[in-house]
């Protein structure tokens, strides 16, 4: 698919990006022993901004560039084995 603007459908298709990598990590961390539960991804166009999570969480960023266009998703989540 050509893109030539960040509209609905394209920052749709990234948070669908996002739901594959998320479930693909769920399943990754529970075959070690680490049950996560995932929430709505959101989608954040913009070239600076501020997240905040729960104190504790960890974080993992996938960076993907295509295009030399630059793109990251990102899970933030706490061991509920850890809790």
């Amino acid at each position: 698919m050509d893109v030539t603007e960040l509209d609905e459908d394209v920052m749709d298709a990234i948070g669908e990006i996002a739901n594959m990598v998320a479930g693909s990590l769920k399943i990754a961390f529970g075959e070690n022993g680490q049950d996560i539960e995932l929430a709505i991804p959101t989608t954040i166009v913009r070239k600076s901004f501020e997240t905040s999570s729960i104190s504790g969480a960890h974080r993992v960023v996938v960076q993907f560039t295509m295009n030399g266009n630059t793109f990251m998703i990102e899970l933030k989540y706490i061991d509920s084995n850890a809790v």
